[in-house]
């Protein structure tokens, strides 16, 4: 997604040159940002917390896994009205905001915005 991303930005900035950015107020910014934090905390939660090791290992050698790319496809080989939409209204997004799916909600950007913080680059120097 986020390479799609990124090539829908370039796209529309090519087509709409003088089309301005639209720049986010910060305390907006930082409240679109909530769901990917929301879902992080479900997945890590489940991981973490709910799925013993050996709930773990029988989920990842389970048979889903060995049928999760063709379940994929057919999701998108199939796609519903709400896949569509969906699909839609990110890509209307990306015309909009600068990668707006990491930024607003890709669960694994919001893993690396929580573990940048403890990134010594991120210190201020003394």
């Amino acid at each position: 997604m986020g390479t799609a991303s990124e090539w829908m930005w370039r796209l529309r900035a090519r087509l709409f040159k003088r089309w301005p950015s639209h720049a986010v107020p910060r305390w907006l910014d930082r409240f679109l940002m909530t769901p990917k934090y929301l879902v992080l905390g479900f997945f890590g939660y489940f991981i973490l917390v709910a799925m013993t090791p050996s709930d773990l290992a029988a989920f990842i050698k389970g048979p889903y896994n060995r049928v999760a790319d063709v379940r994929m496809l057919a999701f998108f080989s199939h796609p519903s009205s709400v896949t569509i939409t969906a699909l839609a209204a990110l890509v209307l997004l990306t015309f909009l905001l600068k990668n707006a799916w990491c930024r607003y909600l890709c669960p694994y950007g919001a893993l690396l915005g929580l573990v940048s913080l403890l990134s010594p680059a991120s210190l201020d120097p003394p």
